[in-house]
């Protein structure tokens, strides 16, 4: 069951950006450890109660805006795990990261859900290629896109094979691959990464428990810094790859592998849009079938 950590902070207004710059440190920490989601949210229409509110509860001075925040773990046992290394972290130490309020006032806790209601996501489907029945369904693709554009494919091919001799670990790129299309719903590139990943000796255990890398023991300190920035830079709009996901990365990747390993992260989700837009069916794929393609362009550029 998940598990809930609240906080409620009073934090001098002119201080709000560096509130939010202190924020962004210690909540990549969260996630780094193996929170799922956290929230800083600044006081917007808190009233005066008549006994108490939140402003008398955190002792707010006129120039103080309440905030009220929120972390969620998979479980109170991944919780108190991740709690003690985010407090072994140098980066919690005041010196590191100061903190812009007064925590003596600061008042937080644990808390486990009793009720978790969630909207109903409404199914969006193509009715005509839609069925109940046990038998396969036969999928046509959009566009043979590769066919349509093979300059494009041969630049991008030659990504892929910059890639491979950028000294970044094969297994770790099978696994920002296979992560980066797990977000994007990209059937053709898991198909493809998945079996690519088990013919260079990746195991079943770390495959099927990689879209719950956080929760594992399976992942190295190096994958799990590549996989939150794999998810930070897949997913831009949320949260513009905060200071504390770039900190994380940086413990565990030069300035140089890093941006390589951005690249990477480019290139796959270049790879799921093409797929993705023009419905390219999975299935096919056999492990390092386009290789002779790569090892074509690494010749044709010599």
């Amino acid at each position: 069951m998940s598990y809930i950590d609240g906080v409620v902070i009073p934090v001098p207004t002119g201080n709000k950006q560096k509130f939010i710059d202190h924020s962004k440190t210690v909540d990549a920490l969260f996630l780094e450890h193996g929170a799922t989601r956290v929230l800083e949210c600044w006081g917007d229409d808190v009233k005066d109660g008549k006994q108490t509110d939140f402003r008398r509860a955190v002792q707010a001075k006129p120039d103080e805006t309440v905030v009220f925040s929120w972390v969620e773990w998979p479980d109170k046992a991944t919780r108190d795990a991740g709690m003690q290394k985010i407090m072994d972290d140098p980066k919690m130490r005041p010196d590191a990261n100061p903190m812009p309020f007064d925590g003596k006032r600061m008042i937080f806790g644990g808390f486990a859900p009793v009720v978790d209601f969630v909207a109903p996501v409404r199914p969006c489907f193509d009715s005509k290629n839609f069925r109940l029945s046990g038998e396969p369904m036969e999928m046509e693709a959009r566009v043979n896109f590769q066919q349509q554009i093979p300059q494009a494919l041969k630049l991008m091919l030659q990504f892929e094979r910059y890639l491979r001799q950028s000294g970044l670990e094969t297994r770790l790129l099978n696994l920002v691959c296979m992560r980066a299309s797990q977000i994007n719903g990209c059937a053709y590139c898991l198909d493809m990464h998945s079996k690519d990943a088990r013919a260079e000796g990746e195991t079943e255990q770390r495959l099927y428990a990689l879209d719950a890398w956080r929760e594992t023991p399976f992942f190295s300190e190096r994958e799990r810094a590549a996989l939150l920035w794999t998810e930070a830079v897949t997913l831009v709009k949320e949260g513009h790859v905060a200071d504390g996901v770039y900190d994380a990365a940086r413990r565990h990747f030069s300035s140089e592998e890093l941006a390589n390993l951005t690249i990477a992260i480019t290139q796959i989700n270049a790879w799921n849009r093409l797929n993705i837009a023009f419905r390219t069916v999975p299935g096919g794929y056999q492990p390092g079938m386009f290789q002779p393609q790569i090892r074509s362009e690494q010749a044709a550029s010599h």
